[in-house]
């Protein structure tokens, strides 16, 4: 929980300078961070990736944690032998991220908190719940806009992150 808080700490008081993040390239990357957790829960990630490069103005490393923690959350609540999918489209003036799970989903009851500092919907699960208030922030701080919806037949989450390009 300390490195968490300390992460957030820092993160929230960075003034590094926005530059263009190739999106395509950065999903890759922590898809790659990640297949080795993955793979240990037996789960397969899944990239719908465009072949050409899509990018936003931002902060690489904010970007990259906030890709980070969805996915991460993705893959540790789907169930084992199953598929993350994590998806990038452009949209006339958008790009959005999609990652979507097999897991529990969220309830209606905890929505309206799940981005709160501290907030776990399962306490059996490790955390500290910071992961999604830090997602929040960054996509706030990035004037993107985040979509939580039932996946296919209303089993797991799609977590959908929209970057205005205007």
């Amino acid at each position: 929980m300390t490195d968490a808080l300390l992460s957030f700490a820092r993160l929230q008081g960075d003034r590094s300078a926005a530059e263009p993040v190739d999106l395509c390239a950065l999903i890759q990357q922590e898809a790659q961070a990640l297949a080795s957790y993955a793979q240990s829960r037996k789960i397969t990630i899944k990239l719908d990736l465009p072949d050409a490069a899509h990018t936003v103005r931002g902060v690489r490393h904010a970007l990259a944690l906030m890709v980070r923690n969805v996915l991460h959350n993705a893959i540790k609540f789907s169930q084992s032998d199953t598929t993350v999918t994590v998806a990038l489209k452009a949209e006339d003036d958008n790009i959005r991220i999609s990652i979507t799970d097999t897991g529990p989903g969220i309830t209606k009851q905890h929505l309206p908190h799940v981005f709160e500092r501290f907030y776990r919907l399962d306490k059996s699960q490790s955390g500290a719940g910071l992961g999604l208030s830090i997602v929040k922030w960054v996509a706030d701080t990035h004037k993107a806009q985040i979509d939580l919806s039932p996946s296919i037949n209303d089993q797991g989450l799609c977590f959908q992150i929209k970057f205005n390009l205007k």
